[in-house]
């Protein structure tokens, strides 16, 4: 992930980064509603037992992921570098809540692992972005 560092002393993720993050939030959804049984109008299985940690982390993907193309307009769009490092920490704040919804649902360890991976740049976007 390239973080350049921005006019307010902050940091934001190359355009290319920005999509790329969004992708595969969007993917990350996807794949946690096929888990869940879902279809893509929101048809789930009768038969199933949820958690509400189910769908509490569903909905913070979903968010997540919406923060994320969001993040990338303004990243792509360009010209003020301080709304971009903003919105990077703002991003941050919606991975938090991602990774608080993860410790009661019931995931596969693919969904982990997507996660853990997808995170990862946002982990040195945050400290970048906390100096």
């Amino acid at each position: 992930m390239n973080l350049a560092l921005g006019a307010g002393a902050g940091a934001s993720m190359s355009a290319e980064d920005a999509s790329a993050l969004r992708r595969d939030a969007q993917s990350l959804v996807a794949t946690v509603r096929n888990e869940l049984g879902g279809s893509s109008v929101g048809r789930l299985q009768p038969s199933r037992a949820y958690s509400q940690g189910d769908f509490e982390l569903w909905f913070a993907l979903s968010a997540f992921a919406d923060n994320a193309s969001i993040h990338e307009q303004i990243v792509r769009n360009g010209g003020n570098a301080d709304a971009a490092t903003l919105a990077g920490r703002a991003l941050v704040g919606a991975a938090r809540r991602v990774d608080a919804a993860l410790q009661s649902a019931r995931v596969s360890s693919g969904v982990q692992s997507a996660w853990s991976a997808l995170r990862r740049p946002l982990a040195t976007f945050e400290t970048a972005s906390s100096r």
